[in-house]
């Protein structure tokens, strides 16, 4: 009976040896994340067109936003405002193209503008903004 004791915990022994051999904690292990790349080119607006005027019967109005796609992207940051200082912008976050957003008619018409940039966990930044587009948010006036 001492016999069989002394050679189970000496294989128990051998075999805590053997699986901890060499075995590293998971929590310790790290692996070495890919490089960042630099952003690619900016999307390109496709809608609205440049200077349109959509109209409305009401406060507000869904325009439609829609772009071209960047390869690796996995959110576009779409920012509107009423001036090109972008003083004041709101910025909504889309996945994929295109996508409407209630924007309000401030006056008879409303001038916005429009820009538009790409991000990815796997690039060191977002893409540049693309290119200011300014359309028109214009009441119009029903006839009786």
């Amino acid at each position: 009976m001492l016999q069989l004791l002394k050679s189970y915990l000496i294989h128990l022994l051998l075999l805590t040896i053997v699986i901890n051999y060499g075995c590293v904690d998971p929590d310790d292990y790290r692996p070495e994340d890919p490089p960042l790349l630099p952003p690619p080119d900016p999307p390109h607006l496709l809608l609205p067109h440049p200077d349109t005027t959509i109209y409305t019967l009401s406060g507000s109005e869904n325009v439609l936003f829609d772009w071209t796609t960047v390869a690796g992207a996995e959110i576009y940051e779409i920012q509107t405002d009423t001036t090109l200082s972008w003083s004041a912008p709101a910025i909504r976050m889309a996945e994929n193209p295109p996508v409407n957003i209630a924007l309000y008619r401030y006056a008879e018409i409303a001038t916005y503008y429009v820009r538009i940039r790409a991000g990815s966990a796997r690039w060191t930044n977002y893409t540049d903004w693309s290119e200011p587009r300014r359309f028109f948010i214009r009441l119009d006036v029903a006839l009786p």
